[in-house]
């Protein structure tokens, strides 16, 4: 028997902490739920399509965002690709999906899946390849398992693709009771604390993005996302190993890091190095770092990472590192 009761607070997510209590069985009344994932029509609250090409592109937002993440990178685009961008269930403010919290389950991310099947199902033709940002790329590494015939390519903008298994926040214990136990230390941990303090999670929520226009956007997407969501989605990472998934993919797939400072570069190019290499993905896999870059590569170097796109989509052999137009002056 699971357990369950129903104690959502959209002005009080430290709720979700009590009910995680009640998943293993703590002083709680008990309910009956069923085993298997919630069964919906899985839909996309929102589909963006621009562009024209052969080569489609399927962008997959971070967390919390909805599709105009890449509205500049389209626009920039739309003579050289045919451009779907999406977003994913309850991000942005969209509506929450009707579906239960059961993180080994993974409900929500398996509706966010149904939906972005049918995208691919829909779109059927030519070269199709998946960028996904940050917690979108971990999607998009399972959307290509799924349909390894149909995706040529997945690229991955600093995002999630190789937890290292074993190794902190994210590693998969070995049983259901480690799992449980692990995913309620760590909502207690620093991580995890802004989800409980509104003036924390405000300050959280202000990404650092130069261009105040464009910070507001993201901070909008951010603040209108409801924290269940978010919580709901986060949990069920704990039990999709995606180092397991990255290592069965055959087709090309490129990993793009940000480092902000040169002096970082070559202890996150090594770390990130042992990640990759220890998820035993073959040598279709290709890496590099975009140099003067913070997380939200789309906004802080676009030119560079159209470029990194372009490249890799054309067959190209990726530079290990690329930096900005001023970094290049300057180095002259």
């Amino acid at each position: 028997m699971a357990y369950s009761c129903r104690m959502w607070s959209p002005g009080f997510p430290g709720h979700m902490i009590l009910f995680l209590l009640c998943v293993i069985s703590l002083n709680c009344a008990a309910v009956e739920i069923p085993t298997a994932p919630v069964q919906l029509p899985a839909t996309l609250p929102e589909i963006e399509i621009m562009g024209t090409g052969d080569v489609t592109l399927l962008l997959i937002p971070c967390m919390s965002c909805r599709w105009r993440q890449f509205d500049e990178f389209m626009q920039r685009n739309s003579q050289r690709y045919r451009m779907i961008a999406v977003t994913l269930p309850g991000f942005g403010g969209t509506p929450l999906p009707d579906l239960s919290y059961q993180p080994d389950q993974r409900p929500w991310r398996n509706n966010a899946l149904a939906a972005l099947s049918a995208v691919v199902g829909k779109h059927n033709k030519g070269k199709l390849f998946i960028i996904g940002h940050s917690f979108g790329s971990s999607f998009a590494v399972e959307l290509a398992d799924r349909y390894p015939q149909r995706v040529t390519g997945v690229i991955n903008v600093d995002g999630f693709i190789a937890w290292g298994r074993g190794e902190g926040i994210w590693r998969i214990p070995d049983t259901p009771e480690e799992q449980m136990q692990v995913l309620v230390e760590e909502t207690h941990g620093p991580a995890m604390q802004p989800l409980y303090d509104a003036e924390q999670w405000r300050k959280f929520n202000l990404p650092r993005i130069s261009n105040v226009e464009r910070q507001l956007l993201y901070h909008g997407m951010f603040m209108a996302t409801d924290r269940r969501a978010l919580f709901a989605y986060w949990s069920e990472n704990l039990f999709f190993d995606v180092d397991q998934v990255l290592a069965k993919l055959k087709m090309p797939v490129l990993d793009i890091d940000a480092v902000r400072e040169e002096k970082n570069l070559l202890t996150v190019a090594r770390q990130r190095t042992l990640e990759l290499q220890s998820t035993g993905i073959g040598d279709n896999l290709q890496q590099t770092i975009i140099l003067g870059s913070g997380h939200f590569v789309m906004e802080d170097q676009p030119a560079v990472l159209d470029q990194v796109i372009e490249d890799f989509i054309a067959g190209k052999l990726i530079k290990p590192v690329y930096r900005s137009q001023a970094a290049q002056q300057h180095e002259e």
